[in-house]
């Protein structure tokens, strides 16, 4: 089932014709397997929903778009102040 919060992010995308690629992980390696794709991808920007995956590598997931300068919206105003 998709959430509304992405149903409502894909609406949007296409109604201002954006391209959206929907990448999801439920572990580590899926993670690692994510991370790589978009560092690949090099993308306009980075959007991260609330999931317990996403939660639990916070600072590993703050420190790649760091690393790869790729604008990053997070779900939770919290994750940037995390940013060292």
């Amino acid at each position: 089932m998709i959430s509304a919060r992405l149903q409502e992010t894909k609406e949007t995308a296409r109604a201002l014709k954006i391209e959206l690629d929907v990448l999801t992980a439920s572990d580590t390696n899926g993670l690692d397997q994510t991370l790589h794709v978009i560092a690949r991808g090099r993308p306009a920007g980075l959007f991260v929903f609330d999931d317990p995956v996403f939660f639990l590598h916070r600072q590993r997931i703050i420190d790649f778009a760091t690393q790869h300068r790729v604008p990053t919206v997070y779900s939770q105003s919290g994750w940037a102040g995390r940013a060292a």
